[in-house]
């Protein structure tokens, strides 16, 4: 066999392999919530979480603003 055709099937081999093995994400438990403040106080209590967890447990899409 060609050397080329050698690497394409360690390559393609390879492929098969990481593809079967890898672990598919699961979203289970997770919670998606839509906040908008309506008022200084909210959009400051929302600000300070946002900056105090910094990402650890809650994932902020958008940064805290306010809606008018």
């Amino acid at each position: 066999m060609p050397p080329v055709a050698t690497e394409m099937l360690r390559f393609l081999c390879l492929l098969v392999l990481s593809t079967v093995m890898a672990e598919r994400a699961t979203y289970h438990n997770y919670q998606v919530h839509r906040v908008v403040p309506e008022n200084q106080e909210q959009l400051k209590t929302l600000q300070n979480l946002e900056a105090a967890l910094n990402g650890v447990s809650i994932l902020f899409l958008k940064a805290a603003y306010v809606v008018k």
